[in-house]
Formats: C-alpha cells, sequence, structure tokens
C-alpha cells in the first residue's frame, strides 16, 4: 500500500507543478486568436500572414506587439454564407472597433499619432463552423513595442 500512496503522491505532484506552471506562463502560451480577450496583449503575425490562427500572448507590461479593446459579433445569422464583399468585415471594423477603440483609449483614436487598430475576423472555414468574430487591436505605427496597456491612456502617447 506504501507504494501504490507513493505513486499517487508522484502523480499529484506532476500534475500539480503542470497545473501551476500553466497558471503562471499562460500569457506566454501561443493561443488561438479565436480565444483571447479584450485587455490581453500578444504579438503580431509576420507581416504578410494572410491567414492567422494562433498568437503569442505576452503580459500587458512586458514588451507587446499589440493590445485587443473589442471583440464584435458580426450580425450575419447562423446560416448565412461567408460575405462575398472584400469591405464586409473592414466596414464591421470601421462601424464598431473605432468607437470601442475611443472608450478604450479615453480619446478618439485619430487622437493619436503612435496608434493604429487592426482586426481579425472569421477565415471561410471558421466561418462554417459558426464563427462571427472580430477581434479588435491596437498596435504602434512604427513597430516598436508597447509596454504597457493602452486602456485609458488618452490622446497622449504612454510613456515608453
Amino acid at each position: 500500500y506504501v507504494m501504490e500512496f507513493m505513486g499517487a503522491c508522484i502523480i499529484l505532484a506532476i500534475v500539480g507543478v503542470i497545473v501551476v506552471g500553466f497558471i503562471l506562463f499562460r500569457d506566454r502560451v501561443s493561443n488561438d486568436v479565436a480565444s483571447l480577450v479584450a485587455d490581453e496583449c500578444f504579438d503580431k503575425p509576420a507581416a504578410g500572414a494572410t491567414e492567422v490562427s494562433a498568437v503569442q500572448r505576452q503580459p500587458c507590461n512586458e514588451p507587446h506587439d499589440a493590445e485587443v479593446f473589442a471583440l464584435i459579433t458580426d450580425p450575419a445569422a447562423g446560416a448565412a454564407a461567408y460575405p462575398v464583399l472584400d469591405s464586409h468585415f473592414q466596414d464591421i471594423a470601421i462601424e464598431q472597433c473605432l468607437p470601442a477603440a475611443q472608450a478604450y483609449l479615453g480619446a478618439a483614436l485619430q487622437s493619436r499619432t503612435d496608434l493604429d487598430a487592426g482586426y481579425f475576423y472569421p477565415t471561410r472555414e471558421s466561418w462554417g463552423n459558426g464563427d462571427r468574430g472580430l477581434t479588435c487591436y491596437l498596435y504602434r505605427i512604427d513597430g516598436q513595442k508597447l509596454t504597457s496597456s493602452l486602456r485609458g491612456t488618452g490622446a497622449s502617447a504612454p510613456p515608453s
């Protein structure tokens, strides 16, 4: 019985280490774009990527490329065909992400010469699986890393 008890203790210890490791390092684990939430920071995929399914999360108080400020749901019904207009997702982003950016920053995005907004939208495949989410994010125009959260920073650039 002692050996069984020791084996169970070792298994529990291993599981505990895995759980604690996940909790401590979850900000650094590459994750599905669709699982991002507002106030999360991440590194943008390489330039020229046409389809993005995963990003590298980063703590917002450490260097990162972008920060999620809003999640938008496309109003299209679940059975709707994938949008054929190239501007469909862009129109939604302009109509909904830009006002959300103002609320997040505490100032109009246009007042920030250092920032711009981007968005992820459903692929044809994920759309077919019912994905209607757009993820709106902020990033520095000059490509430099952000080092703190942008929430409530207003019209002036935060210190680097």
